[in-house]
């Protein structure tokens, strides 16, 4: 298990925010809670099941703020920029529906990044 204070420390993110996000993320099934003196969290499936669009999905569900569907209330918002926003939202999601954990590991490790602390290349969440 990945402690969350692990995450922020090697990422550099605020702990508050990802606390949010791993307990969407768990409550989506993508990530198990692990408790205990040595717990944190792990995939709740293999990561080659795991597409970055799932995530992108589920945490975008959970951000409503500065969507461009809400923004925009002009006849030229919504009949012009949401539907590009809506279109181009859809290509990049069907893209990273193509890209798994698995995907992201396997191009880190060819690539030769190496994890802190030695441990094998591995994008757990």
């Amino acid at each position: 298990p990945v402690q969350a204070h692990a995450i922020t420390e090697r990422q550099g993110t605020s702990k508050r925010y990802l606390e949010q996000i791993l307990q969407v993320l768990v409550h989506n099934n993508i990530l198990k809670s692990v408790r205990g003196a040595k717990g944190g969290y792990v995939l709740a499936k293999e990561r080659r099941k795991i597409t970055l669009g799932e995530i992108v999905r589920v945490i975008g569900t959970n951000e409503d703020e500065g969507s461009p569907y809400q923004v925009s209330q002009s006849d030229l918002g919504r009949k012009v920029v949401v539907p590009i926003w809506k279109t181009a939202e859809d290509k990049m999601l069907a893209y990273l529906d193509t890209i798994t954990l698995d995907t992201m590991c396997t191009k880190a490790q060819k690539q030769e990044i190496k994890r802190p602390f030695n441990k094998v290349t591995d994008f757990t969440i």
